[in-house]
């Protein structure tokens, strides 16, 4: 039952006099027959060239419940939203489109759905429009949903009903076009406002002529979306730099640094085998140390780019690409945990890092590392916290891909466990669904490790051994657990982590800028109000990965190479 005892209801009308007199006079049978206390109805004439006004006005003179507001020019659809709008004087605002191809009777669907929705939008169930627009109405909420992440049923169907705080949230409205309709609706949305969708007929225009679909009406729509999503994301313009700087810092020139010996050589081999006689492998390359193999993914990764380049600079440009995507998704993280403004700083330092643009520019199995950790840790900490299974199997294949890029990071597998532990205490869930947790871990892991793993279920697990024994050789010279050697090799190694990103070459600057950053950033979220808690946790599971990964360097007595910094 609804509780609204007050309604406002208007018309944008454009050139409607065959349809205007109709639409509202059934509009106001429904309106009384509603028994409301009080209503009113505005038709807003957006400079019509016709006798849609003169129409109006007749109307007006014979029934006080109903205005005419007109606009000296034709200003567009979305001007006369915001005339309907801000001339509304009760709470409740309805519209509708004044060709009548709605039916103001199904405004019963909408009433029931108070107060529980500030906001009730209509969606044509089945359009009665042409091909063309039924076309154009798909691109639209195509386009909406990348440029703006709003995923609704018809964003402009012109029939939808909203409580005047939410509009005095939303406005003002920058937008005059067709598209004012999706700035209300991404703003609404934004704002927090829960969106109840309703399913309404659509009848075919019977009288005069539509202009939704004019080619000219078209293009500003395109060209007004576009300023309205600069002007909800003015940051947006300093990202692209980032990411335009990032692309050419790892393309400019880069067939001029690659290095038809080592492993690129090698790898070059591989693909030309691959592409030229069919010669597919389940082997990757050797590891530098233990005398084990890696996993075949890299190969696999890098194989569309060689195909279509056939030249070795193909899987160069694949690394140099990952790494573009892997700024993009610095930011993406950084903003999530700490806004928008520390996520372009992030991903700004990391575009032009010269370790890590050193190694973006060159074919090499371990250079999509970074990409696919941050990606693995971000998929298990939302994953575990949202209970969503593709996100822990996503995190699963991750590790799986990790595997095979490089024997060092094994590391992750503790990391991504100790991560859902975590989170499964904080909520606390049952031993069981901890344990499903894990167990779509170990799907995607087994998915993205399945090129490396059926060759060693086939072989009798040869590489296995080899790792196994390589990790416990007797003499006990893969890690050291001196733990005074371990405190200093920890602050050696987080200093040289500065040094690397930064390229300091000043030492005492290079300390000062680790105890900042480091013990600085850990005080701040081990101590961080727990309000928000899904940032929180995974603030935290950042932090665990940082610390647990610097601390398994430091034990590891090998040769710690500048690049798994990066």
């Amino acid at each position: 039952m609804s509780t609204i005892r007050t309604l406002s209801v208007f018309f944008p009308a454009y050139n409607e006099e065959d349809n205007i007199v109709d639409t509202v006079s059934k509009a106001i049978d429904v309106l009384k027959s509603l028994n409301f206390s009080d209503y009113e109805v505005i038709v807003v004439d957006d400079g019509s060239a016709d006798n849609t006004a003169a129409a109006v006005q007749n109307m007006v003179a014979k029934n006080s419940k109903i205005r005419l507001i007109r606009h000296s020019r034709n200003r567009g659809y979305g001007a006369t939203l915001k005339t309907g709008f801000s001339s509304a004087k009760f709470n409740w605002i309805a519209f509708t489109d004044s060709d009548g191809q709605f039916d103001f009777r199904e405004i019963n669907k909408f009433l029931i759905n108070v107060p529980d929705y500030q906001v009730v939008a209509g969606y044509r169930k089945k359009r009665s429009d042409s091909k063309f627009r039924r076309m154009m109405a798909f691109l639209l909420r195509v386009w909406d949903t990348i440029l703006f992440g709003l995923n609704l049923k018809d964003v402009d169907c012109g029939f939808k009903l909203i409580n005047k705080s939410v509009i005095n949230k939303i406005f003002p409205l920058v937008t005059e076009s067709a598209i004012t309709e999706t700035e209300m609706m991404v703003k609404i949305h934004r704002s927090g406002f829960p969106i109840k969708q309703i399913g309404v007929t659509h009848h075919s225009r019977t009288e005069g002529i539509q202009t939704g679909g004019n080619y000219q009406v078209i293009f500003k729509a395109i060209i007004e979306s576009l300023k309205l999503f600069l002007h909800l994301n003015p940051l947006f313009l300093i990202l692209t730099v980032i990411l335009l700087t990032a692309a050419f810092l790892r393309l400019y020139r880069i067939r001029d640094y690659i290095v038809f010996l080592g492993d690129e050589g090698r790898d070059a081999l591989v693909w030309h085998g691959m592409v030229e006689k069919g010669e597919f492998t389940f082997l990757g390359p050797t590891a530098s140390v233990g005398g084990f193999y890696l996993g075949p993914i890299y190969y696999y990764l890098a194989l569309p780019f060689y195909f279509i380049f056939r030249d070795p600079v193909g899987p160069a440009i694949f690394v140099a690409l990952l790494g573009v995507a892997t700024v993009w998704l610095v930011y993406f993280v950084t903003k999530n945990l700490f806004g928008k403004i520390s996520g372009l700083f992030a991903s700004g330092i990391y575009a032009v890092s010269s370790l890590i643009v050193r190694y973006s520019r060159a074919s090499w199995n371990p250079n999509p590392v970074p990409f696919f950790s941050l990606l693995g840790v971000y998929l298990a900490a939302t994953g575990a916290k949202e209970k969503k299974w593709w996100k822990l199997i996503g995190a699963g294949i991750c590790l799986g891909i990790l595997w095979q890029l490089h024997y060092l990071t094994l590391i992750m597998t503790p990391i991504l466990l100790i991560i859902i532990f975590i989170y499964s205490n904080i909520e606390g869930l049952t031993f069981n669904r901890t344990i499903r947790q894990v167990f779509l871990l170990l799907i995607g892991w087994t998915i993205g490790f399945f090129p490396f793993l059926a060759f060693e279920i086939y072989h009798n697990f040869p590489n296995t051994r080899t790792v196994l024994e390589f990790v416990s050789r007797p003499n006990g010279s893969v890690f050291n657990w001196e733990l005074l050697g371990l405190f200093r090799s920890v602050l050696r190694n987080t200093n040289r982590l500065t040094f690397t990103i930064f390229s300091w070459q000043n030492g005492l600057v290079t300390t000062i800028t680790t105890l900042i950053w480091a013990l600085g950033g850990s005080l701040l979220v081990i101590f961080h109000k727990k309000d928000l808690q899904k940032k929180f946790l995974l603030r935290q599971s950042l932090l665990w990965w940082f610390w647990i990964g610097i601390t398994i360097f430091s034990l590891y007595q090998g040769s710690i190479s500048d690049y798994y910094f990066g």
